[in-house]
């Protein structure tokens, strides 16, 4: 099964998609990554739309089970927290349109979730994402290296609560949705 793991931001969005297997104890393997850059000399639609574009043609060019994208965080600078959730939407809309489950992790659970430490930063998330791929060069890209880091959160997160279940379904009423917060 191949999880599309974001990681949202109006000027560079993250993108890794990875190969799970759930019937055997194989290492999770690389399938694609990347970045969106969007030029800040287009107007911020312009920018969600190729967003937009981009999830939806990840989708339906490798048809994966799931989405995980990080949450939105808010920090010293709230236009920030704002525009990163604008991406985060037109991504999630992407996934919507096209009835993909969508799966939402924080920064902390994710950066856990792969080096043991919601506290890490950059570079041992990097490196772990290098030694949970097998891969003899991690990525270059920040943004690619969070990417994959969402969706094996998805993986690990999946193992532990039962395989093929990653989560429950987010909102009030209990009926399922989309977008579920692990």
């Amino acid at each position: 099964m191949d999880v599309l793991g974001i990681d949202p931001g109006i000027g560079a969005t993250g993108f890794g998609l990875v190969r799970l297997e759930e019937t055997s104890s194989d290492a999770p393997c690389l399938v694609d990554c990347g970045v969106l850059k969007t030029s800040p000399k287009k107007k911020t639609p312009e920018r969600l739309r190729e967003i937009y574009d981009l999830v939806l043609g990840l989708i339906q060019k490798h048809a994966p089970r799931a989405l995980a994208v990080e949450k939105a965080f808010y920090g010293k600078n709230v236009l920030v927290a704002l525009t990163i959730g604008q991406a985060r939407g037109a991504a999630i809309l992407a996934a919507a349109n096209l009835g993909l489950p969508v799966f939402e992790f924080s920064a902390r659970e994710v950066k856990q979730a792969v080096t043991g430490n919601g506290a890490a930063d950059k570079i041992q998330v990097q490196y772990m994402i290098g030694q949970l791929l097998s891969l003899k060069n991690p990525p270059d890209s920040p943004d690619a290296c969070d990417a994959l880091a969402v969706a094996l959160t998805y993986h690990f997160r999946s193992k532990t609560v039962g395989a093929g279940s990653a989560g429950r379904p987010s909102g009030r009423t209990g009926k399922p949705v989309l977008v579920k917060d692990l």
